[in-house]
């Protein structure tokens, strides 16, 4: 039995459509040539890396953390007049108009309160103990899996 077959415009004969290893053999412009990649264009270049390496080459260094925290210490000194300016100013870094916009903004508090957890840290929270009082238990009611599970718990804790 004869069966054509397309192969982008062209139609191709295929004599053996019974082909012992279960599928049609590729036609030979088809197959890779020798010498020859058969990815030409290589794997694509992953995206963050390619904007790193683009904004590298534009003279674009990346911000340290010691830098970030800086500018939030020193934008948080600033006039909002001045903010307010050097947030419309195109010429600014995008920190400082992203930050000074949301400053400005109905939620300034807040972006100002964050700010300042970045930069200084959050406030430690200090919780008195009371009831330091050790109770005594009845461990012969407490199943295998509990006892088990309590000595884990006092190893742990270190009583």
């Amino acid at each position: 039995m004869t069966i054509f077959a397309w192969y982008g415009n062209k139609q191709q004969k295929i004599i053996n459509m019974a082909h012992p290893k279960g599928y049609c053999p590729i036609p030979p412009e088809k197959r890779f040539q020798k010498g020859k990649s058969g990815n030409p264009k290589g794997r694509p270049k992953k995206v963050l890396a390619w904007v790193n390496t683009q904004l590298e080459k534009e003279g674009y260094s990346e911000a340290k953390p010691v830098d970030i925290t800086s500018c939030y210490l020193r934008l948080i000194n600033i006039p909002l007049k001045e903010v307010k300016k050097m947030s419309n100013d195109a010429t600014q870094p995008s920190l400082v108009q992203i930050v000074g916009k949301a400053i400005l903004s109905s939620k300034g508090f807040e972006i100002v309160e964050k700010m300042l957890d970045r930069g200084i840290g959050k406030a430690l929270e200090r919780m008195k103990v009371e009831n330091t009082e050790l109770k005594e238990y009845d461990l012969s009611k407490l199943s295998d899996e509990e006892l088990d599970m309590w000595l884990k718990l006092t190893e742990k804790s270190g009583n």
